[in-house]
């Protein structure tokens, strides 16, 4: 049988503890006021955080923490219970009104661009042929395929048109990474 400091029995617990949950939290409180919490070192603190030399050595700290934490989620996120947690959280966030307001909006107004762009002469079935192209790759490859428009509709630089010349089928990565720029 094992036994705590103060005679408890904590045979029961795991090998590593020494304490029964008494003794832990008179230590845990005993050990509190070892530190200085007066305000004049609560302001010499933060007036020491404020520093270039403590903001470097914070960033020295953690670099090797942050690069460790993003490549673990990276590798979560490819687990099964990553995506089923994330597609849990995005379903979560996708059924609250100000989240489906919000995407009825933004759809609403690429919609009113790409209308707008459309020119009266446009090909509207070969556009739907280029769709439904893009699809069928999809199901073959089973990579995602989005159709991408090369001048972009609505960008600072130049506006292009919602019709066959303008568009082109493109793996749904290089899209993303594209995004609204244009590339000559």
């Amino acid at each position: 049988m094992r036994s705590c400091s103060c005679g408890a029995d904590i045979s029961h617990k795991y090998h590593n503890v020494k304490y029964c949950d008494s003794c832990k939290k008179e230590a845990r409180t005993a050990s509190l006021h070892k530190y200085n919490t007066s305000d004049k070192n609560i302001e010499n603190q933060a007036r020491y955080r404020k520093t270039d030399k403590a903001k470097e050595c914070w960033t020295r700290a953690n670099k090797k923490h942050s690069e460790y934490h993003s490549a673990y989620s990276k590798e979560w996120g490819k687990t099964e219970i990553g995506v089923l947690s994330q597609k849990k959280a995005g379903l979560k966030w996708r059924s609250k009104p100000e989240a489906r307001a919000k995407k009825a909006a933004a759809q609403m107004k690429r919609e009113q661009t790409k209308r707008g762009a459309t020119p009266s002469w446009s090909e509207s079935e070969q556009i739907r042929d280029l769709y439904i192209e893009a699809k069928k790759l999809e199901m073959i490859t089973g990579d995602k395929y989005h159709i991408d428009h090369v001048v972009p509709l609505n960008s600072a630089v130049v506006c292009g048109l919602h019709c066959i010349a303008n568009l082109e089928i493109l793996e749904a990565s290089e899209n993303i990474r594209k995004s609204n720029t244009w590339l000559i």
